[in-house]
């Protein structure tokens, strides 16, 4: 007997309400996660959308992806979308992803405009056209995306998987738990952030956020194939852990 199943919890259910404990010798249980899919780095928004079909430590909020091209042809046909999914009357932040934005040589971090907390059609409009001006060159190709601007957030930052200056093997979160903006760190905007190191052969459980987000680096790490990350993330108030954005880290000191 063979079974395909998503889960192990998956697996225990449906072995006890089938009476199947005492034959479990014979069946062979297949989980369908267990082989975990590679993927290549891309844009920030592609990144985002592929990794939203796997990533299981965190969430990824949904989005609206278009070209510099697309919006230029045929910009009705993404407001049309954005209506579509209730989003005019809703805080949205519109981010940019340049096809140069994020390389495994040159982190452009920062140099590209993403604009948060928009609200109505002319004010989107207007978002969208700023990020598409911060594109020094002008490549068609360019992508721009849209996703409801995050509120209620309770921890905010950025965790690079190996320290940036020296490759040292620890985990370095920056993160801002005071100011409830989820752009405080990326922005530079914070005044109070805080900076936390792990080992990496550190192995007991924190019992904070922070496990979360070790927990979120070590999925990332083997879904790309990749120990050296630059990770954003948000956690909100009811303690839901979004990921918003990851790329290389460019590392000053080869290993």
């Amino acid at each position: 007997m063979r079974i395909e199943l998503q889960d192990i919890e998956e697996a225990m259910v449906f072995l006890e309400k089938n009476k199947l404990w005492t034959n479990i010798q014979k069946i062979n249980i297949t989980l369908k996660g267990s082989q975990l899919k590679k993927i290549k780095f891309s844009t920030k928004a592609n990144n985002l959308i592929k990794l939203k079909k796997i990533i299981r430590s965190a969430k990824i909020l949904d989005q609206i992806t278009f070209t510099v091209d697309e919006y230029k042809s045929n910009n009705s046909k993404i407001f049309k979308q954005i209506k579509t999914q209730g989003w005019l009357k809703k805080p949205l932040i519109i981010r940019s992803s340049c096809i140069e934005e994020d390389t495994s040589k040159r982190s452009n971090a920062g140099e590209f405009l993403s604009v948060g907390n928009i609200v109505g059609i002319d004010n989107i409009r207007l978002a969208i056209e700023e990020v598409i001006k911060s594109y020094k060159k002008s490549n068609l190709k360019n992508e721009i995306f849209i996703q409801e601007y995050l509120r209620n957030v309770k921890v905010s930052g950025v965790v690079f998987t190996r320290d940036i200056n020296n490759n040292s093997p620890y985990y370095k979160i920056n993160y801002d738990d005071n100011s409830g903006f989820s752009d405080s760190i990326t922005s530079g905007r914070s005044c109070l952030d805080k900076v936390f190191y792990c080992h990496r052969l550190y192995k007991k459980k924190l019992n904070n956020f922070q496990e979360k987000i070790i927990k979120l680096c070590e999925e990332l790490e083997k879904i790309f194939e990749c120990d050296s990350l630059d990770i954003e993330f948000v956690i909100t108030k009811n303690n839901i852990l979004y990921l918003l954005q990851v790329r290389p880290l460019v590392i000053k000191h080869l290993k």
